[in-house]
């Protein structure tokens, strides 16, 4: 019966259309947390050691924080790398890549193994792993809000998972669209953003979902000394809102069209939401930032 009502529902509705109808049962589990979100009182006060200590233990990190292994780490750049060609399409007439917090390189050494030609550029150049350098990835250290590239250099700019740790998001992608020719391709793959579960990236020691928003960050790299755990990798953090995000999309359509945009989001750990309600909501007025964890979007440059 469900394979006939899916067979009869892809029959009469476009794929855009469906996409949300699978989405609906989510979206109504995550009705409780709305309503609390919106009737709760602002609370200004963080929970406290025990409280963490507690909600710790609830929420172990499921994955080794080991580092991880190359091949693996290649081959999810490889995946990456097919998904971008996917969404681009005609990827023929794109030749030329940069790829902008390349982090270990292996999204451009894939592209590289495609027999395209790719430059890498990332703030910290000890990230780099060997594999890409011997590919012959042109590597370069350095920021991606004033980079060393002529207007138009590129056919198409790519950023995987590094946009929400640009500290001017606004100039990184104006920059970004500088160096692109016209007509080229900008290609964002971001997340998770600030405000979603994980979205202060210190998942491999806290691994509290929301942290950022129940506990005082002092206290958790206190708990984290204390209790002899992985210190985070110091990271900067734009910060922003899912609003933000929309407001800079919308400001750059005068030399770039939106050409594909994707809100990826999650309505895992509510329960945190309903719970706490009013520390969420003494950080953001908008409930929307608790759910989208992720952004895919596609410019061209005019």
């Amino acid at each position: 019966m469900v394979r006939l009502i899916k067979y009869v529902l892809k029959a009469i509705f476009p794929p855009a259309v469906l996409d949300r109808i699978w989405r609906l049962p989510s979206w109504f589990s995550s009705v409780p947390a709305r309503f609390r979100f919106a009737t709760a009182r602002l609370r200004a006060q963080f929970l406290g050691w025990e409280e963490l200590d507690r909600l710790q233990k609830k929420y172990p990190y499921p994955v080794s924080i080991s580092d991880p292994d190359p091949e693996a780490g290649l081959e999810e750049g490889r995946r990456r790398a097919k998904r971008l060609l996917s969404a681009i399409g005609d990827p023929e007439r794109t030749q030329s890549f940069l790829e902008t917090g390349a982090g270990n390189g292996f999204v451009s050494l894939a592209l590289k193994e495609m027999g395209k030609d790719v430059c890498a550029l990332d703030a910290r150049g000890s990230k780099v792993d060997e594999q890409v350098l011997r590919a012959g990835v042109d590597f370069l250290e350095g920021d991606v809000m004033d980079m060393p590239f002529e207007d138009g250099s590129f056919d198409c700019v790519v950023s995987f998972n590094a946009f929400e740790h640009f500290m001017d998001p606004d100039k990184a992608v104006r920059e970004m669209l500088r160096v692109l020719r016209k007509d080229g391709l900008l290609y964002l793959d971001f997340g998770p953003l600030y405000y979603a579960p994980f979205g202060l990236h210190i998942y491999k020691c806290i691994s509290v979902p929301y942290s950022q928003f129940l506990f005082d960050y002092d206290m958790m790299m206190e708990y984290i000394e204390k209790n002899d755990l992985r210190r985070p990798v110091v990271k900067t953090l734009s910060k922003w809102s899912v609003r933000r995000y929309q407001q800079l999309w919308r400001s750059v359509c005068g030399c770039a069209d939106i050409v594909y945009m994707e809100k990826i989001r999650g309505y895992e750990h509510l329960d945190l939401v309903c719970r706490y309600a009013g520390l969420f909501k003494a950080q953001t007025s908008d409930f929307e930032d608790l759910v989208v964890k992720q952004y895919r979007i596609i410019f061209q440059k005019k």
